[in-house]
């Protein structure tokens, strides 16, 4: 599922995670890492590890509603303590039709906590509440101190953000009015895409999206051998066009003066992130690739030679 943001968050505040195993695969620094497709990032305005209870993230997951979509407007006031909006310093009822990790009560529980966080200590968990009766209910039954029992009932979604993707001017330039079909008008006669008035395709679809001019990624410097990514194209006169890709790219091909741009940022956690394992592993990742930082921690202080 995908919902169109109302900000968009600057790309300095992804954060680049170190999945090892992947760098150790390929033999690559850290530094190759960026614009590879299976890099992950965490999204942290913050610029440093820190811990805190409401995030840009928590602003972006709230926009999103669950199963009572965009019209959702629900309370939750279960055990009779009404949920309230974590952002705001007056005790405002938190809208929980649309996803959310955080909501405070009007008074402090036993652990003397008076915010709580829906997933315990998964981090990586929003939660929404609905009325659909399509979604399995949990109910339960509350008595107050004077036997008088009733039973309250919940319906709820849960959501993980996958990755956070920007559309740009060229998902909808199309400066040689090539038609858009389908599949098959684009493929009549045995036509594949090369680049040959024959072969070309006859108009874009939904499997072959190819608008932009070759010319926008290529240098000054003309080559005598064609893109591996250049497409045939005819456009409305039966011209052959050589094109690429318009859809949206993880990483754009080169663009001079510009470089390569990323347009898509996986920012979902791995399956071992926010268990007890996930974090001791972390943790000693963190003290063997960074030494010099975390030394205090080291129960005997490393010895380490340079290898030359």
């Amino acid at each position: 599922m995908c919902h169109p943001v109302s900000q968009d968050p600057p790309t300095s505040l992804f954060k680049l995670q170190d999945d090892l195993t992947v760098r150790m695969s390929r033999k690559l620094p850290m530094e190759k890492i960026q614009d590879l497709r299976s890099a992950r990032f965490k999204l942290n305005e913050f610029g440093v590890d820190k811990k805190t209870r409401y995030t840009l993230l928590d602003k972006l997951m709230y926009e999103i509603p669950g199963k009572g979509n965009y019209n959702a407007n629900l309370t939750d006031d279960a055990f009779g303590l009404m949920n309230f909006d974590i952002s705001k310093s007056n005790q405002e009822p938190i809208n929980v039709g649309f996803y959310h990790r955080w909501f405070k009560v009007g008074y402090r529980g036993a652990m003397g906590n008076a915010v709580n966080h829906r997933g315990f200590n998964d981090e990586n968990l929003w939660i929404a509440r609905t009325t659909q009766p399509q979604i399995m209910p949990l109910t339960i039954k509350l008595c107050d101190d004077n036997g008088d029992c009733h039973w309250e009932t919940r319906r709820a979604t849960y959501a993980i953000p996958l990755e956070i993707m920007y559309t740009s001017p060229i998902n909808s330039w199309n400066p040689y009015n090539i038609p858009h079909g389908t599949p098959k008008s684009a493929e009549g006669k045995g036509r594949d895409g090369r680049l040959s008035w024959a072969q070309a395709f006859n108009g874009t679809s939904y499997r072959h999206f190819y608008r932009t001019p070759i010319e926008f990624y290529e240098t000054c410097t003309p080559s005598k051998t064609p893109r591996s990514d250049a497409v045939g194209m005819l456009d409305p006169k039966g011209q052959m066009r050589t094109v690429a890709a318009s859809g949206v790219t993880i990483v754009t091909p080169e663009i001079e003066s510009v470089g390569k741009v990323r347009m898509r940022y996986p920012i979902f956690p791995v399956h071992s992130e926010g268990s007890t394992v996930g974090k001791e592993l972390m943790a000693l990742k963190d003290m063997v690739m960074k030494m010099d930082r975390y030394k205090h921690l080291y129960e005997e202080p490393p010895c380490v030679k340079d290898v030359f």
